[in-house]
């Protein structure tokens, strides 16, 4: 029988609605996402992949032969059902995840420089320059909403106190814009989002904005996307986008390029629009550089 070796703090709830029974919705390679029937994820995946907020990572998944989609899912004491899969869950510990520090003097400074060229790198492009656009009609129409995006959001940032109603309207425009499991759009968001609850300015507004943005997620992009709302709704990043601020906050920039080119590499697209967002962030935020 596989064993679980951890789980992430967004992870709890799924586990305990497994309770009531679920089933497998996606399937890949190397991560499999389980729904419960009151509607939270679960991804199961091995320990090479970085955890989600919603991961249950298993020592060794390289050999299992995931469930068909559709598969019934359930909990029994420390015993996960999938289809036929048995998951031995009683050793299984809780991530930890270090905190934030205070942002030290000269962080955007320092940060922005080495961001830039991953943003460059990703699905918007180099949006924040009076560059021709793409021939590409998706990334034309990215690049210029993240361009409007960012300013409408700077001015807000800006506002004294920050005017939360004038950030809700132009990030709502991100939401589900793009391809795939997690549309860049929404990448962008969870980055830019993530970066202003972990530095400022009043993360509590930012944590405001990522409730409004959890709640119309819904219905206007993919399961898997409103999942990771969900959870920034509540605090919890992934572990590569915790493991990019900390070195941000703390000036680290040997750090932080370690950090940036391990979250660059995660999925297709989905690393490098996150980071992204974060430079937007960093882009917008009062004090920005430049």
């Amino acid at each position: 029988m596989p064993r679980a070796s951890a789980w992430a703090a967004g992870a709890d709830e799924a586990l305990a609605q497994l309770r009531h029974g679920g089933r497998v919705l996606s399937r890949f390679q190397r991560v499999l996402n389980l729904e419960t029937s009151q509607g939270r994820l679960l991804a199961l995946h091995g320990p090479a992949l970085a955890p989600t907020p919603f991961s249950l990572v298993l020592e060794e998944a390289a050999e299992l032969a995931w469930p068909a989609v559709g598969a019934a899912a359930w909990r029994v004491g420390e015993t996960l059902a999938v289809g036929a899969l048995r998951i031995d869950l009683s050793s299984a510990a809780p991530l930890v995840e270090e905190p934030t520090p205070q942002p030290v003097p000269g962080w955007q400074e320092r940060a922005s420089p080495l961001l830039e060229p991953f943003a460059a790198a990703s699905a918007f492009g180099a949006w924040w320059r009076a560059a021709a656009p793409s021939k590409d009609a998706l990334a034309t129409v990215l690049q210029q909403r993240a361009r409007r995006v960012t300013d409408e959001l700077a001015a807000a940032l800006a506002a004294c106190p920050i005017d939360l109603a004038r950030a809700q309207a132009p990030a709502g425009r991100l939401l589900g814009l793009g391809l795939g499991g997690t549309p860049s759009g929404d990448d962008f968001l969870v980055g830019f989002v993530g970066a202003w609850q972990r530095l400022g300015p009043d993360p509590a507004a930012g944590q405001v904005l990522a409730a409004e943005l959890a709640a119309g997620a819904p219905t206007r992009t993919t399961r898997l996307a409103a999942e990771f709302y969900y959870h920034l709704a509540r605090g919890r990043l992934s572990q590569l986008l915790a493991a990019l601020l900390r070195p941000i906050a703390l000036g680290d920039e040997i750090g932080l390029a370690a950090a940036a080119d391990r979250l660059a590499r995660y999925g297709a697209t989905s690393g490098r629009d996150t980071l992204a967002g974060v430079y937007a962030y960093l882009l917008a935020r009062p004090g920005a550089p430049g």
